[in-house]
C-alpha cells in the first residue's frame, strides 16, 4: 500500500461518518475488543444508552454471521484449534441515526435462501417480526444454522428501518454479502 493512500482512506471514512471499522480476520476475542472499544467511544460522545444497546447488540450480531459463516477461512494451525473467518463490519453516523454494516463472503450455495429470509425480513412490520421471533424460538434450529436462526430476525427488530442487503456474484462459488441496518 502506498503511504498516502492510508491517509486518504481515514480522511474518505471520517467524511462518510465512519466511527470504526474492521476489516480482516475476526475472533471473539476481537469481537469483545471491538464490542467494549465502541461502547465507550458512543459513551464519551453521549449517545444515549437505549441506542448504545442497540448498536451493540446489533454489531455484535453482525459479527457472529461473519463467524459463522463467511466463506473466507483461516484454517486451524493444529489440533484443537479453531478456524478463523474473515469480513468486514463498520460502524457509522448519517444524521440523525446510527448503522452497522457487515459485508463477508459466503457460498452461492446459500444466496437464495439467505435473499429469501432477508427479503422476508425486511418486508415484516414490527409486530409481525415480533411474532417471527417467538416461532422460532420454540422451533428447532434450521439445519444449515450455527445458532437458533435469530440472528437476522434480531438485527430487524433492533433496527430504526428495514433492514438493507446486498449481495454481489464474485464467481461460480462464492458472494458477497453486504447487510446494513440502522439504529
Amino acid at each position: 500500500m502506498r503511504l498516502d493512500h492510508l491517509k486518504r482512506l481515514y480522511e474518505e471514512l471520517k467524511s462518510d461518518g465512519i466511527i470504526f471499522s474492521f476489516s480482516g480476520p475476526l475472533s471473539q476475542v476481537i469481537l469483545e475488543s471491538i464490542g467494549e472499544t465502541v461502547r465507550k467511544k458512543m459513551q464519551m460522545e453521549s449517545t444515549g444508552f437505549g441506542t448504545i444497546q442497540r448498536v451493540f447488540s446489533i454489531l455484535v450480531e453482525q459479527a457472529q454471521n461473519i463467524l459463522s459463516y463467511s466463506a473466507e477461512i483461516t484454517p486451524a494451525a493444529g489440533d484443537g484449534d479453531e478456524t478463523i473467518r474473515s469480513g468486514v463490519l463498520v460502524l457509522g453516523f448519517e444524521k440523525p441515526h446510527h448503522y452497522v454494516c457487515c459485508g463477508n463472503y459466503i457460498s452461492m450455495e446459500k444466496v437464495e435462501s439467505l435473499k429469501q429470509e432477508l427479503s422476508t425480513i425486511r418486508d415484516l412490520a414490527p409486530d409481525a417480526l415480533q411474532k417471527l421471533y417467538r416461532k422460532r424460538r420454540k422451533a428447532d434450529p434450521p439445519s444449515d444454522s450455527m445458532g437458533a436462526g435469530l440472528g437476522l430476525i434480531e438485527i430487524a427488530r433492533r433496527s430504526t428501518g428495514p433492514v438493507a442487503f446486498d449481495i454481489q456474484p464474485i464467481n461460480a462459488r462464492i458472494a458477497f454479502l453486504t447487510v446494513k441496518a440502522v439504529i
